[in-house]
């Protein structure tokens, strides 16, 4: 069996304080996909105040430089040792979701 535990001090100071992305489904085809972040920490985690995501289709053309950008709803958190999963808006029963967007958001 691995383990994802940290392994130094140095990792597990990163490990114990940092939302991560603990799932992450990419379908074959459609737009059956999502993904989830977990809050390692002892308090709730403010994604809405605090955090938002950069990233590029297939690379990006220059270090730095994103083509989309999305930040979360204003109420969203994640409680202490929680996740939050936010889907496309096709996956169909979405009923587990936090958030749920469309496309370029949650790529299909």
């Amino acid at each position: 069996m691995t383990s994802l535990a940290p392994t130094t001090s140095a990792e597990a100071a990163w490990y114990e304080g940092a939302p991560f992305f603990s799932q992450f489904q990419e379908a074959s085809s459609g737009n059956k996909k999502y993904f989830q972040i977990y809050n390692p920490t002892a308090a709730a985690i403010s994604l809405g105040a605090e955090y938002s995501l950069a990233y590029c289709a297939n690379g990006c053309d220059a270090d730095g430089v994103f083509e989309y950008g999305m930040t979360f709803a204003a109420d969203a958190t994640i409680a202490a040792g929680g996740t939050y999963t936010v889907c496309n808006s096709g996956l169909g029963d979405t009923s587990g979701c936090d958030e749920v967007l469309g496309y370029p958001y949650v790529r299909r």
